[in-house]
């Protein structure tokens, strides 16, 4: 994800995602900088509301089904399914 400072602040408040951004100085100094932030997947419905989200420790079939179950829910509540 890309953005401003301010835009980035404020998605990340607005999930709930911990950022920590080096000093101007330090940016100043060196182009490439780390960026220390929480680790998240997110899933985004079409209306581009959150729906879920996943940590880095779930496995990819457990991540795999819970999204095809948020699709399901999704597209009945939409009357598609």
């Amino acid at each position: 994800m890309t953005g401003t400072e301010e835009e980035l602040k404020g998605i990340a408040k607005a999930y709930g995602v911990y950022i920590k951004l080096p000093s101007d100085e330090e940016r100043a100094k060196d182009k490439e900088y780390i960026v220390d932030h929480s680790i998240f997947t997110f899933l985004v419905n079409p209306e581009g509301k959150l729906a879920d989200y996943y940590s880095h420790d779930m496995t990819p079939n457990a991540v795999a089904k819970s999204m095809a179950r948020k699709i399901i829910q999704w597209k009945k509540a939409q009357g598609q399914a």
